[in-house]
């Protein structure tokens, strides 16, 4: 009999297959079943990677599952993982967890109650640049820490927001260039620049025929002092390469694309430190591998085998769509946005 812990997915659009691929590649689980309502893409999803298929989400569930991704359109993600974690399935959703800060919350709450564990995923974090930006921080090596900033020009096509009717809107997509593209390169800036005290944005739709935002700007000054900036577009072309810049008193770092370069005195110009993976995000939204998917879910995995928080557990993936949802607001009210415990 085997010992491996049996994966589900729900939602079997484009991402679906980056987790596929992933699970695939861990030894002690196994990937049994998907679900989609539209029961063509169930079922050449389910056909494609030999597993069991459902159009109907109570069948899917009946499973016997350990595990299930979520997969589906960001606002329609909660009542699939209450219903999992109702049954005992450990649940770990696509980013963002969902749209909205009082869905998230009642997805934590139950995993509280029934006892399992709930992750969203934010793949970035588990980077070899990432990971050694992370070390450095830690350490200590940049000194203190003066400005953090996130930078996202990247490139969407107008056929890519008509692709799925949930595209581009608020009740699926919960936010634009901020929630859809830019949400991981905040949460690392988060990640590495602490709790933010102040946030004050603007969000504008200057090309493209969604309801949400295409382009946005913002201010930020964290907890510690430090201040940031976050640009974030999916209206320029061609696209660029994200950064992430952290820039303090004794080095600065930046993560250009999935490359990391170091500054200082000796090396003004740049040297680099990790070569990261080759990726084409900036025009093409499946522009990257399933290899953070992969160490994210082993993370996950033991997180469920020794009854542990996973690296990002539902508190962690609330933070940066509370941040998210302040640059909404405060764009909408005209006025800064004091947040607490983010």
């Amino acid at each position: 009999m085997s010992n491996k812990l049996k994966w589900g997915i729900a939602g079997c659009g484009n991402v679906a297959h980056v987790h596929a691929l992933a699970i695939q590649e861990i030894g002690d689980v196994e990937l049994i079943a998907c679900y989609d309502v539209k029961e063509d893409k169930a079922k050449e999803f389910g056909e494609k990677y030999g597993i069991n298929w459902f159009k109907e989400l109570s069948e899917f569930l009946e499973q016997p599952l350990d595990i299930i991704s979520i997969c589906t359109p960001s606002g329609s993600r909660k009542q699939i993982a209450i219903e999992a974690m109702e049954k005992g399935i450990n649940v770990i959703t696509e980013k963002p967890m969902e749209v909205t800060l009082e869905a998230i919350d009642e997805m934590i709450e139950t995993s509280k109650k029934y006892g399992v564990t709930l992750g969203c995923i934010l793949q970035t974090r588990f980077a070899p640049s990432e990971q050694k930006m992370r070390e450095l921080v830690d350490k200590g090596e940049l000194g203190k820490i003066i400005l953090l900033e996130a930078d996202v020009r990247w490139f969407r096509s107008k056929e890519y927001y008509k692709s799925g009717g949930w595209r581009g809107t608020w009740k699926y997509d919960g936010g634009g260039a901020l929630m859809n593209q830019a949400i991981h390169t905040i949460d690392l800036m988060m990640w590495y620049g602490g709790s933010v005290k102040r946030i004050y944005g603007f969000t504008r739709t200057l090309f493209h025929e969604i309801e949400v935002e295409d382009s946005a700007v913002a201010t930020l000054e964290f907890e510690n002092g430090a201040l940031g900036v976050v640009k974030a577009t999916t209206s320029i072309t061609p696209g660029f390469p994200r950064k992430l810049g952290i820039y303090g008193t004794k080095m600065s770092v930046e993560l250009i694309g999935e490359d990391l370069y170091m500054y200082d005195f000796e090396n003004r110009e740049g040297k680099l430190l990790v070569t990261g993976e080759t990726v084409a995000t900036s025009s093409n939204p499946a522009g990257f591998s399933h290899e953070n998917h992969k160490k994210q879910f082993m993370d996950f995995v033991d997180a469920v085998k020794h009854k542990r928080k996973p690296m990002v557990d539902g508190e962690e993936a609330r933070k940066v769509v509370k941040l998210i949802l302040s640059i909404y607001e405060s764009s909408k009210t005209g006025k800064p946005v004091e947040l607490k415990g983010v």
